[in-house]
């Protein structure tokens, strides 16, 4: 068309297109041509193309893995032009329909619901996909729990019992540190402690479950020693009583000490040492005592020394009593006395004999000693 006034030509250009699904975002454009100018384009245009949807996808928003109880998001899509709002999902059995929104929380899923889910076009079921959703779980019942209390000897009974639906691996530690499987049969002090088991799924890393227990093993006192030694200066004493039970037992003594020391309770164990001077021939009692009982040791000590008797009560010595030597020297000194005895009566016995020969006195002799002795008479008469 030209126009009257100016002389200039007005085109229009019309497109018919049946457009297509691969259409979607397509930008349209149109160019004009003209021998006495550039080429010149239109800006880019984007037409709506709008499809039914023939494929519909499902998918799970929860990253696995899928633990027993925890939330469950499903979304379900469809791939028409506008894309469909609303959906049907099938849960085991279940069918929901969901309007206005893509998506299906499970608040809570349990093992049982381990299985497969469908999500369809909202009351149309033609188009439908499927995915499976594994519901991993653990179970662990250890016995005992809590505080256990036990005495020295008795014994514990140790029951693990375990479930899931993965490979499981067990972990023990005794006060933080890797152990066996414990089996706590005729419990000593050592066994006592925190008691912590660890299953894992080594194949579902976020699947474990830990339980413990705390053993107390108790027991009454027991003085295992009573070690005493002499000073360097010649005049102390030092006595160390070596004491076991639990609970830890406090230790008296019936002397008065200059110096008193303990070394760390470990395993039901301690040594309680005093230094004191001594003030004559004293016997010293180290006594321990919980709530359980009490044991008493008693060691004699004197302010009497020799350096023999230094020696005696050296680092090594594990003397705890000097009375028992006292008696000892005594028995010695009696059966010595008691062979020197038997000794000058057997020579004494041995002299009358020979005499009785010498004399003719047949009656004190043996029968075969007289019989001899007149085989000799009659060869000296010859």
């Amino acid at each position: 068309m030209q126009a009257p006034v100016t002389g200039l030509i007005t085109t229009t250009s019309v497109l018919r297109y049946a457009a297509q699904k691969t259409d979607v975002r397509a930008n349209f454009t149109c160019k004009v041509q003209h021998f006495l100018d550039k080429d010149q384009e239109s800006v880019p245009v984007t037409f709506p193309i709008y499809y039914p949807s023939e494929k519909v996808t499902i998918e799970v928003l929860t990253p696995s893995p899928i633990r027993e109880g925890d939330g469950v998001t499903l979304k379900c899509s469809g791939d028409g032009s506008p894309p469909p709002a609303s959906f049907t999902f099938f849960l085991k059995g279940k069918k929901e329909n969901v309007e206005n929104s893509n998506n299906y929380t499970i608040e809570s899923v349990s093992r049982n619901m381990t299985g497969d889910y469908s999500c369809s076009l909202l009351n149309d079921d033609k188009l439908k996909d499927t995915a499976a959703i594994t519901v991993h779980y653990l179970e662990m019942t250890l016995i005992p729990a809590g505080t256990v209390t036990k005495e020295v000897g008795q014994s514990v009974n140790v029951t693990l019992s375990k479930a899931s639906s993965a490979d499981l691996a067990v972990t023990w530690k005794k006060d933080n540190v890797k152990i066996d499987a414990p089996t706590l049969q005729k419990l000593a002090y050592r066994d006592a402690g925190n008691y912590e088991c660890e299953v894992t799924a080594p194949t579902v890393k976020s699947l474990k479950k830990t339980s413990s227990f705390q053993l107390v093993v108790e027991g009454k006192p027991r003085i295992k020693n009573l070690i005493k030694k002499l000073g360097q200066d010649g005049k102390t004493k030092t006595l160390s009583c070596i004491v076991e039970g639990s609970p830890k037992p406090t230790v008296q003594w019936n002397v008065n000490a200059s110096t008193v020391n303990e070394s760390p309770y470990v395993n039901g164990q301690f040594t309680h040492t005093i230094t004191m001077i001594p003030q004559g021939n004293d016997t010293v009692y180290c006594t321990a005592s919980n709530k359980l009982g009490q044991d008493l040791y008693a060691v004699n000590i004197s302010t009497f020394h020799t350096p023999s008797s230094r020696s005696d009560e050296s680092e090594d010595s594990r003397e705890t009593n000097d009375q028992p030597k006292l008696i000892v020297g005594v028995v010695v000194g009696l059966v010595v006395a008691a062979l020197v005895a038997g000794l000058i009566y057997w020579i004494y016995m041995k002299k009358s004999k020979q005499g009785s020969w010498k004399t003719g006195e047949k009656d004190l002799g043996s029968h075969e000693e007289n019989k001899k002795l007149e085989e000799n008479n009659h060869k000296s008469e010859a």
